[in-house]
């Protein structure tokens, strides 16, 4: 059963930075065509109208970053750490000279100490964003942070001068 579970979860993320990446490249190609729409950019670049739109295509498409609230990461994530791990190993190689025979227990070890520090990073981080939300959990429906949670908003970079908390409606029954 956790097998399944995990498997779900990964592909959620997955497909989550799936989404992400297609919306964000199709962002870029728009924002290169009205950048290659500008007199400024066309005069920069000799009249070209399609500069900015070449330039983004030679580029590979962004990939999608997910981490889970446990931890747990996307399929994008779990190639970058591959592809981390095989340059570490290379330039290990390379700079001590070590054996063919090597290589494979090299790259286990770089591979095992990366998932490590990030899944650490990943975990203590989500820790972090849930203590600094911890002063909502009090806050009455309709109060203004800035009246009762001020300085714990003001700590963890809120906006002190937000909307009050709790749905419209629920705001209004309460009110």
């Amino acid at each position: 059963m956790e097998r399944y579970f995990w498997r779900s979860v990964n592909t959620c993320l997955s497909a989550c930075s799936c989404v992400v990446r297609l919306r964000l490249h199709a962002e870029y190609r728009r924002k290169a065509r009205v950048l290659d729409a500008s007199p400024a950019v066309q005069a920069h670049n000799g009249g070209s109208t399609t500069a900015v739109a070449g330039a983004l295509a030679a580029f590979r498409p962004v990939r999608g970053l997910a981490f889970g609230q446990y931890g747990e990461a996307s399929a994008d994530v779990h190639s970058l750490l591959k592809a981390a791990a095989s340059t570490a190993r290379a330039v290990a190689c390379r700079i001590g000279g070590i054996a063919a025979g090597r290589h494979a227990r090299l790259k286990a070890l770089y591979t095992s100490n990366l998932r490590r520090a990030w899944g650490v990073t990943i975990v203590r981080e989500m820790a972090r964003h849930r203590l600094a939300r911890i002063p909502l959990i009090a806050a009455a429906l309709g109060t203004r942070l800035s009246q009762t949670f001020a300085p714990a908003s003001r700590a963890a970079g809120w906006d002190v001068e937000a909307a009050p908390v709790g749905p419209p409606g629920l705001r209004a029954l309460h009110a």
